[in-house]
């Protein structure tokens, strides 16, 4: 062996030595890579960029299996790998490179999952058969697989026949054996990210639908642990808490640094890990702003997994209100049975439902009851026994009468008790209906009315058994169907209205052309509610057969079936003409000064108040006109009051004429008289209507046998003119005007101006 054998020996040893150290920084290089932060595409191309900077390899490509198509996901394409357009290992193909999962060279190796070898490219038959180009060069297609299964291909590509060896056949194996591993686990690792990303957000999403629920709550809701932290709380609690950020549950709802203790006070946690069972009692909190409140707590045992109590769940609900109320109620519960005794006036309720009946301490009294607990059962039928049999039939006849007919009810009877002892007591009731027309409850009272029925002794007995009181109808009543046909009319019809029954019967609708066309329109209307809701009343006016206008009181209520079925409106009414003329008398006296017909001072002011607001709100002048009869002492002195009287009547129907139907004429008192110009356009306006009055006075007024002349003197403030004023300020102007007017010398009229 010569030197030149060595030398070729060490070259070649030198050759592998390379090669070798290369591959290991190649497979170094891949080990390094993240599966945890690169995405696969990424990953791919680090991989080659990887191989490529290790070893003497330009043209790189990794296709995929995706189905049946091997796709180019990383390096260059097939097309581009051939024909020498290089590009970097990690760019991103410039086309969608697919090809059928069987097809060349590279189907070969991706379905045998062997390596391929084509030492050179234009002499293999295995690639020469496939119609293309003719190529120089040699191909590595290897699989990339990972126990067994086939994920890829790695395609190398040499421009030189027959450059690759068994060492890149090695190679290359060992890579793509670590890439399939890399792959697999790459994917693995992303699709077990990916289900715990999907499973932390639908924990996420059911811990906040959960907040949400217990944030819903309008009560305060706390998870609290064992040591007493507070684990969770909803927005209700952490509302309680206020600015502060409390710890412990006592330092939120106590304001202390230490448990509750106590049987005064005893803690929910405390009791709950004592005998491991909810509990409710009643504790005082304080509120965000510092306040003491009476608070429910509900508090319930929160297990581990284990069963162990590891805290508990409480509620708290504030009752403050609550015991307010019911301290209001024993009060006045308290109070209603005090009233009772002394008006030795008991009530009770029967229940329909269990025919049960429940009475106060009076009632229980009355019906000689004392001696039974309060709790004892008392039907309808022991009621009924306690009645004087002689009553007995006839109360229980009125009494279903009235439910029947559905209506309140009174009857006096007696009551024997069991000692034999009689009494009398008068029994009021009334009945409650549920939709469907069925009784529900009745509720009644029951009177010691002895003593009074013993004083009645001019009264026959008959009427002292059987009296009842009237059942809160009206004088015309009549039963309207559903279709408006009258189904029932009571005979006061004709002297309410001057029809007969039979007028009404034959002609339904003059029950409506009767009434006045004015409040046609609220009659109806009120058909339409009644049809509705339970009853209802208005008033009207008719017209009677005779021509007479009269005032109605209508009440009625809408008559319906044990099916819920409308059968119509029954109907009461009654005569209020007396009522509304009383009524308007009133109002004349309240609002009119009874002499003359004119506006009084109240109403003066209403309507001054009215037109100064109307005033400033338009922005617009109106005047106010103070008016004193001048010498009007001496004619009542010399004449006498009947004069000065009939004077002042004429006085009021002068002024009157000399103004406008939408100003006011007033007498507030004795011989005063107040204008109201609602509207004015200057001043002078009311000076026009200043001198139209004085020119009114200048002719005689015809008293009785007597001619009087008469002169007023007259005081004007204008608004705005005078000032932003109130109603008083501007009549105390006018009234400083008029003053003025007499000051010049009587019959005459002054503008205020300030002094």
């Amino acid at each position: 062996m010569n030197d030149r054998h060595f030398a070729d020996l060490s070259l070649e040893l030198n050759r592998h030595i390379v090669n070798l150290l290369d591959s290991l920084s190649a497979l170094s290089a891949l080990a390094q890579l993240s599966i945890d932060e690169l995405d696969e595409a990424t990953l791919l191309k680090r991989a080659l960029v990887a191989l490529m900077s290790n070893q003497d390899m330009e043209r790189c490509s990794i296709f995929l299996i995706e189905g049946e198509e091997l796709a180019c996901a990383a390096g260059l394409d097939w097309d581009e790998m051939l024909q020498g357009e290089l590009a970097a290992a990690d760019a991103t193909p410039r086309r969608a490179a697919r090809y059928p999962r069987q097809a060349g060279l590279m189907g070969e190796a991706a379905s045998s999952g062997q390596l391929v070898h084509c030492p050179s490219c234009a002499e293999d038959e295995r690639f020469t058969r496939l119609g293309a180009q003719r190529i120089e060069g040699a191909l590595l297609c290897v699989p990339i697989t990972c126990e067994g299964q086939t994920l890829g291909v790695l395609n190398v590509f040499h421009p030189t026949p027959g450059f690759f060896t068994l060492w890149h056949e090695r190679l290359t194996l060992l890579f793509c054996q670590s890439l399939g591993r890399m792959l697999t686990s790459h994917r693995l690792t992303h699709h077990l990210n990916a289900l715990v990303a999907e499973k932390t957000a639908e924990i996420a999403r059911q811990q906040e639908f959960l907040q949400s629920v217990l944030d819903g709550a309008p009560d305060p809701l706390m998870v609290i642990g064992r040591d007493y932290r507070l684990l969770s709380a909803n927005r209700a609690a952490r509302a309680a808490a206020g600015a502060a950020g409390e710890e412990f549950c006592y330092q939120l709802s106590h304001h202390r640094d230490a448990p509750c203790e106590g049987e005064t006070h005893p803690c929910p946690l405390k009791e709950v890990l004592e005998h491991g069972q909810p509990i409710r009692l009643i504790h005082e909190h304080y509120d965000a702003s510092g306040q003491l409140r009476q608070m429910e707590l509900a508090a319930a045992p929160l297990f581990d997994r284990t069963g162990a109590i590891v805290g508990i769940v409480e509620s708290a609900r504030d009752i403050t209100e609550r015991q307010r109320i019911e301290a209001t109620l024993r009060e006045l519960s308290r109070r209603l049975e005090e009233a009772q005794r002394i008006a030795h006036l008991g009530s009770w309720e029967r229940d329909f439902a269990s025919d049960r009946i429940h009475c106060s301490a009076e009632m229980r009294r009355i019906l000689g009851l004392e001696g039974r607990p309060a709790s004892a059962d008392f039907g309808y039928i022991d009621f009924l026994a306690a009645i004087h049999p002689e009553d007995r039939e006839a109360f229980r006849r009125a009494y279903e009468a009235s439910i029947a007919q559905r209506r309140p009810f009174e009857f006096r009877h007696r009551l024997l008790g069991e000692n034999g002892e009689i009494s009398f007591v008068q029994t009021h009731g009334e009945t409650l209906y549920d939709d469907a027309g069925q009784p529900v409850a009745t509720l009644g009272t029951m009177q010691d009315v002895t003593l009074a029925v013993l004083t009645e002794l001019s009264l026959k007995e008959s009427e002292e058994r059987f009296r009842t009181i009237a059942d809160y109808t009206w004088g015309w009543e009549y039963w309207e169907g559903p279709s408006g046909e009258i189904l029932y009319c009571s005979p006061s019809c004709e002297e309410l209205t001057g029809y007969a029954v039979h007028e009404f019967v034959a002609q339904p609708r003059l029950l409506y052309e009767i009434i006045h066309p004015d409040d046609r329109p609220l009659m109806e209307a009120h058909r339409t509610d009644v049809g509705h809701v339970h009853d209802g009343a208005i008033n009207f006016r008719i017209r009677t057969k005779d021509g007479r206008l009269r005032w109605i009181a209508h009440g009625c209520r809408a008559v319906r079936g044990r099916d819920g079925r409308f059968l119509g409106r029954r109907a009461s009414n009654r005569d209020i003409t007396e009522l509304k003329e009383a009524e308007e008398k009133i109002r004349q006296l309240a609002y009119f000064d009874t002499l003359t017909g004119l506006p009084n001072r109240r109403l003066l002011i209403d309507r001054l108040a009215h037109a100064l607001a109307q005033a400033k709100r338009f922005a617009r002048s109106m005047a106010v006109m103070f008016l004193d009869l001048d010498r009007f002492k001496q004619i009542n002195d010399t004449l006498g009051h009947a004069a000065g009287d009939a004077l002042l009547q004429a006085v009021a129907q002068r002024l009157s004429g000399c103004v406008r139907s939408g100003d006011t004429v007033a007498r507030p008192g004795g011989d005063e008289f107040v204008i109201v110009l609602s509207e004015i356009s200057q001043p002078q306006d009311a000076a026009l209507v200043a001198e139209k009055i004085l020119a009114a006075f200048a002719a005689p007024v015809p008293v009785g046998q007597h001619q009087l002349s008469i002169t007023t003197s007259i005081g004007i403030a204008v608004y705005p003119v005078n000032g932003p004023d109130d109603v008083e300020a501007l009549m105390k102007k006018a009234d400083m005007a008029m003053y003025a007017a007499k000051e010049a010398g009587r019959n005459a009229w002054r503008f205020f101006t300030p002094g």
